[in-house]
């Protein structure tokens, strides 16, 4: 009986620390839960609070823009608090705007700033580089050096002999300090095209080169710092304004619709090639056999790119 109660208590005392093990398991697990809801709940939280500083600051930019479509000349420049939730945060609101008539680009920008985080949407317009009325503007064809090879229809007109005070003093790389994106491989424009954005780039020979047979969908304004090649076969399906600071070289049986040509130098155009839109050259124009050109003013109308965020 001794025997039995000492190993009975024995069997008690492990039972106890069993239990008192398994205890703290159960705690620590527990504990660990609770450390894993907070985590997740200030995730959600951060979530939370992250989704609405981005669709406040859209909201701003679209109502920006929209006192901008009823009052052209008034500035836009708003400051205005908001509360964030959750946590009740006070949020300061800005919405300022840039327009850069010389590049063509009308620039708002949105902030939402509070304690913890600081959060910039921004919105563009896109628009012929010093406004639709310029004098480049005013003819079917601008040629500062003329235009040679195959003859233009006896209804296009051409603006040619003279010096654009605007090609001149057109400087490219001014571009970079807008928000822009990498110039498009040719296969990103296959597997993505354009999104509404303004694409800015230099390539390390000097020449930005979409290869034949490219489809470029979507609308953009694309600048190369140098010259600009657009192969073989090349064809678009949206809006575009394609600027090289230097010249650019279409290929043969390119199709090109919508298009704001613009070089600052020299532009060569292939054979059998089609363009609708306006074409402007700081130097002269070559054209290829068998060219077909369809001047169309809509090219000169400003479109909105994507509201976007940094």
């Amino acid at each position: 009986m001794q025997w039995e109660n000492r190993v009975s208590k024995k069997n008690s005392g492990l039972t106890g620390i069993t239990v008192l093990l398994v205890a703290l398991i159960l705690l620590g697990g527990f504990q660990g839960l609770l450390l894993v809801a907070e985590r997740e709940q200030c995730s959600l939280g951060s979530y939370i609070r992250s989704a609405q500083e981005l669709e406040l600051g859209e909201s701003l930019i679209k109502a920006a823009r929209k006192i901008k479509q009823r009052k052209p000349e008034q500035t836009v420049d708003i400051k205005t608090q908001t509360i964030l939730y959750p946590g009740s945060e006070v949020a300061n609101l800005a919405v300022t705007e840039v327009n850069d008539k010389l590049l063509g680009i009308y620039e708002l920008k949105a902030k939402i700033i509070t304690k913890s985080n600081n959060v910039t949407v921004f919105g563009n317009t896109f628009f012929p580089p010093g406004g639709k009325n310029d004098l480049i503007y005013q003819k079917d064809f601008f040629a500062t050096q003329g235009v040679v090879g195959a003859a233009l229809d006896k209804s296009i007109t051409v603006k040619q002999g003279i010096v654009s005070p605007l090609l001149k003093s057109l400087d490219v790389t001014r571009y970079k300090k807008y928000h822009t994106l990498y110039l498009p491989t040719s296969d990103e424009l296959e597997k993505f095209g354009l999104g509404n954005r303004l694409y800015y780039g230099m390539e390390h020979d000097g020449t930005y080169r979409i290869k034949p047979g490219s489809s470029i969908t979507g609308n953009g304004m694309l600048i190369a710092e140098q010259s600009m090649e657009l192969g073989d076969g090349c064809f678009n399906k949206g809006r575009i304004i394609l600027l090289s600071g230097s010249g650019i070289i279409v290929g043969n049986n390119v199709n090109l619709s919508n298009v704001l040509l613009i070089a600052k130098k020299n532009i060569s155009i292939g054979n059998d090639t089609i363009i609708s839109g306006i074409i402007i050259s700081g130097g002269k124009v070559t054209i290829g056999s068998n060219f077909k050109y369809e001047p169309t003013q809509r090219v000169l109308d400003s479109f909105a790119s994507d509201i976007y965020y940094q």
